[in-house]
């Protein structure tokens, strides 16, 4: 198929369709607005030209490693349960540009995030986890 672009957002989904990983092409995707907790690494492994993915406002926990997605320039996983973006690999993604998570559960920067060179925007406020200031 020639779709390039997928937007699923407040379609009540619990996993993300199997069908996804068939979309070569693909290179927007919004699945924002969900219920899903997690994603499968097929994402990552084959949507490798994937260049804007939106997974805002759902419950996921992590991110799978982004090493595959070698032309993805905007990731935005705003508002999930995310604690860390270790797992996530980002660092390997050569062509980030942007990243935002904000209102996740994240208490530190990944270590890669002060190696990167071409990002232009990262949004992480971090959440304070010091029980003295509540």
């Amino acid at each position: 198929t020639t779709l390039t672009r997928l937007d699923l957002e407040f379609n009540r989904l619990r996993n993300i369709p199997d069908f996804i990983g068939n979309l070569a092409l693909l290179t927007e995707l919004n699945i924002s607005n969900n219920t899903i907790v997690s994603l499968p690494q097929i994402l990552t492994s084959k949507l490798t030209g994937l260049r804007y993915f939106c997974a805002d406002h759902n419950f996921i926990r992590s991110v799978p490693t982004l090493a595959n997605m070698t032309a993805l320039l905007v990731l935005s996983v705003m508002d999930n349960r995310l604690s860390s973006l270790d797992s996530s690999d980002a660092h390997m993604a050569a062509q980030l540009r942007e990243m935002w998570v904000s209102r996740n559960e994240i208490t530190l920067l990944p270590t890669w995030l002060c190696d990167r060179k071409v990002i232009e925007y990262i949004d992480i406020p971090l959440r304070d986890t010091d029980p003295a200031k509540d």
